[in-house]
Parts: structure tokens; sequence; C-alpha cells
């Protein structure tokens, strides 16, 4: 038992992970594969990864944009970009046209 102390600390901090992030690619490019780059309500940039999205819906009454993403973790962030727009930069990622 008292391995048990000290295994799950060490496994708590872990080793530094040097995980790849997608490429940031600009909408405009030809090769999808990349996050997406978005605008949140107060003009800051925002990147996301397309996979991570469960969906993308019109704000609900009291939400500021005009578009809220909703990632798979349940966690939420409101875009300025229109849901039409959204839709057609993922499919773009995606490799559709």
């Amino acid at each position: 038992m008292v391995l048990a102390k000290f295994v799950l600390p060490l496994c708590l901090l872990g080793l530094p992970a040097s995980a790849a992030e997608p490429p940031v690619l600009s909408q405009e490019e030809e090769k999808p594969g990349g996050s997406i780059k978005l605008t949140r309500p107060d003009g800051t940039a925002i990147y996301v990864n397309p996979h991570a999205v469960a969906f993308v819906r019109g704000p609900l009454p009291g939400e500021q944009g005009h578009t809220t993403i909703v990632f798979a973790s349940g966690a939420k962030q409101t875009v300025l970009e229109s849901v039409e727009m959204i839709g057609k930069i993922m499919d773009k990622e995606r490799g559709g046209k």
C-alpha cells in the first residue's frame, strides 16, 4: 500500500508531452487538415480543431455572437461567423468542396 501512495502522485505529474498540434491553415488555402480560425465576440481569434466539434448552432436568447460551437467535451464557444460559413469551412477542412 505504501507504493500506491507514491505511484499516484507520480502518475498525475506525468512527463511533459510533446504532442504535435494540427497545423493552422488559413481558410483560403487549398490543403485541408488543420485547425480553423474563428473570431470570438470580443474580436480575438480562436483556433478550433474541427474534430473536437460536436455540433454548431445559432445563438440562444441571451448569448452574444452569431454562432455557438459546442465541443465534444461539452464546452461552448460563441463566435461571430455564421453557421453557414462555419459549415463551409469545416467541409473544406474535411476535404469536401
